[in-house]
């Protein structure tokens, strides 16, 4: 879907606005003085709601005192005084000024998309027109500490295995810097044919001694060419995002996992908070960090657009289990998807838990079973030689 940048004149001076239809005229503005239609990649890759523990720590606390029935002015009025980052401070301004001159909320904070992201625009504009901001800022924060959840989850799954992977490589470092070289100079005195255990640690040693610096040269140049090319190719991200998505064991899963949660409780939250739900499921896809999956969804989308029922837009995009789609076409039919997009999130929940679980139990034994056997090797390899002491003095 082409998105278009609308340029016209309000009160002798020029504003702007985006929009994704510019054949309706009821919806375009008055003196409009340039529409110069966006590249649609490019405005994919700044939809993504942003998690910052900054951001969220002013959602929350704003949310909390609109809970406590302050109104909005004196919750921005007490948020003004705290101390935050330069751009969430410029968030807080920007709130403080919209509702000090009476004026839109939402269209002031476009300027700020790139760090609120669309939803949570979206959200406010939303609020605003039906007068209910409070409910709006109640949603967001709930969508912003759902995905720092899955996120936390997640990170906390790979720190232990993280862990382990940089305890091998610095015992390993460690002993062929340290301890290796002091039995070599011992195993060198003896004119002997050394154990093939111990033949094959020196050669390793040696292919240390030789590469190591390179190595960690080349995989730091790597990584640099990598972050670039991801940033900047839309093609790199996109295969890089699917083969990630599809092709790698239990990680797949629980990323599409991860990003689904997150996408159907932002569906069910929208549906909740009486939106359209096909504005619903076009901002709930914002939530989507992932190329691949994000341009499946824009399908769903565009099928849905196209006349497609619901179930069977979802079920043509073979992203979801059986399950999904049958609970998916229940509540089509049913006229009831708040309720099933709810449950459907339920369960994501439970398999984010149970993939989580998997990875756990496959990957951290196997690193733990990785290095008993390079342990079991090394001292093998050290000690065999000289238990046969004996025999290769003689």
């Amino acid at each position: 879907m082409s998105k278009y940048k609308i340029i016209y004149q309000k009160n002798k001076q020029l504003d702007s606005i985006i929009l994704d239809d510019i054949q309706d005229s009821s919806k375009l503005p008055d003196n409009i003085i340039q529409i110069k239609k966006l590249q649609r990649d490019k405005i994919e890759l700044k939809n993504i709601f942003v998690r910052s523990k900054e951001l969220y720590s002013l959602f929350y606390e704003l949310n909390t005192m609109l809970q406590a029935n302050l109104t909005l002015m004196e919750a921005i009025t007490i948020l003004k005084k705290n101390k935050y980052d330069h751009k969430t401070s410029m968030i807080i301004d920007t709130f403080y000024t919209s509702l000090l001159n009476g004026q839109y909320i939402h269209k002031n904070l476009q300027k700020h998309e790139e760090i609120l992201g669309k939803l949570t625009i979206e959200f406010i504009k939303i609020g605003e027109l039906n007068g209910n901001i409070k409910q709006a800022i109640n949603s967001i924060t709930k969508i912003m500490e759902q995905t720092s959840k899955n996120k936390k989850r997640i990170m906390k799954s790979f720190s232990y295995p993280i862990i382990l992977c940089l305890s091998l490589f610095l015992s390993i470092f460690s002993i062929f810097t340290f301890v290796i070289p002091k039995f070599e100079s011992l195993y060198s005195q003896f004119d002997s044919k050394l154990p093939l255990s111990t033949y094959y640690l020196l050669q390793f040693k040696s292919l240390f001694d030789t590469y190591f610096i390179p190595f960690i040269l080349l995989i730091i140049s790597l990584s640099f060419i990598f972050n670039f090319y991801y940033k900047k190719s839309i093609t790199f991200k996109e295969k890089l995002d699917r083969f990630l998505l599809t092709k790698v064991p239990l990680i797949s899963k629980m990323f599409l996992i991860s990003n689904s949660s997150n996408f159907f409780f932002s569906l069910s939250t929208l549906l909740e908070d009486k939106h359209q739900f096909f504005d619903s499921l076009s901002n709930s896809k914002t939530l989507i960090s992932n190329r691949y999956l994000y341009l499946k969804i824009s399908q769903i989308e565009e099928d849905i657009k196209n006349g497609k029922n619901i179930s069977k837009a979802f079920e043509d995009s073979k992203l979801f289990d059986d399950l999904t789609i049958r609970l998916i076409n229940t509540g089509e039919k049913s006229n009831n998807l708040t309720l099933t997009l709810s449950k459907i999130d339920t369960i994501y929940k439970e398999k984010l838990n149970n993939s989580l679980q998997n990875f756990i139990t496959v990957f951290e034994p196997t690193i733990i079973a990785i290095i008993a056997s390079f342990i079991l090797w090394l001292t093998i390899a050290i000690f065999t030689p000289i238990w046969d002491m004996s025999t290769i003095i003689k």
